[in-house]
């Protein structure tokens, strides 16, 4: 597991791997639920971002190769779940119970909101990755998702159904793994993780659309994108030869993943916490 948490990182900065380092020791030791959401996150992530990695380069700026990810990015995509996680260890007295089980020390609605915090953080940053890294080779040309009018692929906030499609997708591979996660736990009850299976798959793939559609709309109304005359692509950042397409510059694209996995996480918790508390 531990090859495999330094192996999901991917390429990082110094500040990234110190990052990584950190929430990875601290969801292995945590819970191997999620430890290995995380894990699954990164190296699908990883893998995704490599396909056709030239062509999407010359669409967005933000698909250029780059240095790496650095602690902001990691902790973006992985602060918030993993203290969800560690949490549960100090409560559970560091044992993984099935979701909704309560202890002397931990209340049924708070062990269905924090696992439902952990599996609803990962599906939504999951879905939107996959949406993004496939769903800007679309064919499809995508429409702003406030507007619906024709914008260029790359564009933040522009929808395509195959970036839909790879959201749900998404969603639907982290509530896989969370539940097989499950049943590789020591004190794992086969019986129950069977009868909250379908449960948590089907939450794990509604997490991944809406992630992805909330944080398209923030892309669209609150992050800056423009087309970059000389460049011939599309950017984030503005300047005298950028033309203006959509978006506020008041988020980044990280603050948009932050936001919206932290808002998919807690519609996730309410919905744990209606289905098994």
């Amino acid at each position: 597991m531990a090859r495999l948490l330094c192996s999901a990182a991917g390429k990082l900065t110094a500040s990234g791997a110190a990052a990584a380092f950190c929430v990875g020791a601290a969801s292995l030791f945590s819970s191997t639920r999620a430890a290995w959401c995380l894990v699954a996150f990164y190296l699908a992530s990883s893998a995704l971002t490599k396909v056709a990695a030239e062509a999407k380069g010359e669409i967005a700026d933000e698909f250029e190769d780059k240095a790496g990810r650095n602690a902001v990015q990691v902790l973006c995509n992985s602060l918030i779940p993993t203290a969800a996680a560690v949490a549960l260890g100090v409560l559970s007295g560091w044992v993984e119970l099935p979701v909704g089980q309560a202890t002397a020390q931990l209340t049924s609605p708070a062990s269905a909101a924090l696992w439902g915090a952990v599996l609803g953080y990962y599906a939504c940053c999951c879905g939107d990755t996959w949406a993004s890294e496939v769903g800007v080779l679309s064919p499809e040309q995508p429409r702003l998702i406030t507007t619906l009018r024709p914008v260029r692929a790359g564009t933040n906030g522009g929808v395509t159904l195959l970036g839909m499609g790879m959201s749900v997708l998404g969603g639907t591979f982290i509530g896989a793994v969370f539940v097989i996660a499950s049943l590789l736990t020591p004190s794992a009850v086969v019986g129950d993780v069977v009868a909250q299976a379908g449960r948590l798959v089907g939450l794990g793939t509604a997490a991944g659309l809406a992630g992805s559609l909330i944080d398209s709309v923030l892309g669209a109304t609150v992050q800056f994108t423009g087309f970059d005359m000389k460049r011939q692509k599309i950017t984030g950042t503005q300047g005298e030869d950028v033309a203006h397409i959509s978006g506020l510059p008041l988020l980044d694209n990280n603050a948009v993943n932050l936001v919206s996995a932290t808002c998919t996480a807690a519609l996730c918790a309410a919905a744990c916490v209606r289905l098994f508390a």
